[in-house]
């Protein structure tokens, strides 16, 4: 057992490279947040519930697989550590399961179409947990130090800025490219893209990770045997996780429902699916900013009290965006998109930043309390409730836009019900998960250091 005053302390190129493994899971997300709904439902012709229900039904699964999968992260000794081997199977997995999915197999019946996707889907999300895990439970051993968990989580975002600019600069003119949105040839093209970004970020990960995931790192040299039914006390006692986990899933929700709505926003609101290549760059920019900030606010004051002040920025994303489009002309002026979006990148990226890290000082605070070195059943216990809430988000975008009447880009013209519909569900569901937020970090015990 490591005493008080242990120090664990990472270079800059280990914190670098191991932040890509969440760059690794995130570049494939952002296309089934983003752009699933759409796939679905023109390239496979699906109602958009139908879809709705596949992406929450599966992650559903995924969240019940966490608690299995992060005890056994935590019983794993191998002579490949502990975390690296669940990083690279994850990402076997990924791959192989993401690009059998976009690869637009038509079985002939809609029934194996769809029972394919679900397969496809279900084997993605699990490869998804194995190295998401490991996102949230290889930083207690990258590093014990708060100023360097800030900077890892900081250097994620980076990474993720990239990606979203990356890929919400590509898609539109890259799938047009190879035939649009109805093309399978072109969703089957970007599938060979992003599995070769997912497996770079991965050999990063790998490489960061490398001196770091060994016994003489653990808190604990002796090795934990944790058992799933030990997640019931650490509910019950841990009350930062908890706290935590409720903050975190009701942005992720709203943030998970936005990102997939963003464009049948373009079409339906902005009527204008270009501008999205065009305002991307500015959210990019607003998204740089409020890393750089948010850090040196987190350095400044602490986590709990700067997530606390940026979740109440956010609050006011809602009402702010809903009077700009609101009162604007239609289509949608391009100085009021990037307003918006500018807007909403900047708060997402400054509520998001100090997440990560927070989940490593739960798993310190669990080991104040238990004596127990768990990393992998904290993260994992977050994640359960976390993809367990944020599952509805696709479910509820799909009912909602099955109630506006859509049916797909083609079918459906652009109209005042799905200007409306959108509008307020993209506006007001930030607003009330961000006031959870603020409701239930007040609560969290952990004082700021």
């Amino acid at each position: 057992m490591k005493d008080s005053s242990y120090r664990n302390e990472a270079t800059l190129f280990q914190i670098g490279s191991f932040a890509g493994n969440n760059a690794a899971t995130g570049a494939l997300s952002l296309i089934f947040t983003g752009f699933f709904l759409a796939y679905g439902t023109n390239v496979y012709d699906f109602h958009p519930l139908t879809i709705g229900a596949v992406m929450m039904g599966t992650r559903v699964l995924d969240a019940f697989t966490d608690p299995l999968i992060g005890v056994l992260v935590d019983r794993t000794n191998t002579r490949f550590g502990r975390f690296r081997p669940w990083i690279f199977f994850g990402a076997i997995l990924m791959n192989i399961s993401f690009i059998l999915l976009f690869w637009g197999i038509d079985f002939g019946s809609s029934g194996l179409n769809l029972l394919w996707i679900v397969f496809m889907y279900s084997i993605w999300v699990i490869g998804y947990t194995f190295q998401t895990t490991i996102t949230k439970a290889g930083q207690n051993v990258l590093t014990n130090i708060p100023r360097q968990r800030t900077l890892y989580s900081a250097i994620t975002q980076f990474y993720s800025m990239f990606l979203l600019l990356f890929i919400y600069t590509i898609m539109v003119p890259f799938l047009d490219n190879y035939g649009g949105f109805t093309s399978a040839i072109a969703w089957r093209n970007l599938s060979i893209v992003m599995i070769g970004i997912q497996s770079l970020f991965t050999i990063l990960s790998l490489i960061g990770l490398w001196n770091k995931d060994k016994p003489k790192y653990y808190l604990k040299e002796k090795s934990e045997h944790p058992k799933v039914k030990d997640y019931i006390d650490m509910f019950k006692n841990n009350k930062a996780l908890m706290m935590l986990i409720i903050a975190a899933s009701t942005n992720k929700t709203a943030n998970t429902m936005v990102n997939g709505l963003v464009l049948f926003f373009y079409v339906y609101v902005a009527q204008d699916v270009t501008n999205q290549t065009r305002v991307t760059p500015t959210m990019g920019i607003a998204m740089a900013l409020a890393i750089v900030l948010t850090t040196i606010l987190t350095n400044r004051i602490g986590r709990k009290k700067a997530f606390l002040l940026t979740s109440k920025g956010a609050f006011l994303f809602g009402p702010v965006a809903f009077l700009l489009i609101a009162f604007s002309p239609t289509p949608t002026p391009y100085l009021v998109l990037v307003l918006m979006f500018g807007l909403f990148a900047f708060l997402t990226a400054a509520t998001e930043l100090n997440i990560i890290p927070m989940i490593g000082d739960t798993a310190d605070y669990e080991y104040s309390l238990s004596d127990k070195f768990v990393p992998g059943m904290i993260g994992s216990a977050f994640s359960l409730i976390d993809k367990f809430i944020s599952s509805f988000a696709g479910l509820f975008n799909g009912l909602v836009l099955g109630l506006l009447g859509y049916v797909s880009f083609t079918e459906t013209d652009p109209n005042n019900t799905m200007f409306w519909g959108i509008l307020i569900t993209i506006t007001a569901v930030p607003t009330l998960a961000h006031l959870a937020s603020i409701i239930a970090i007040k609560y969290y015990p952990i004082e700021d250091h």
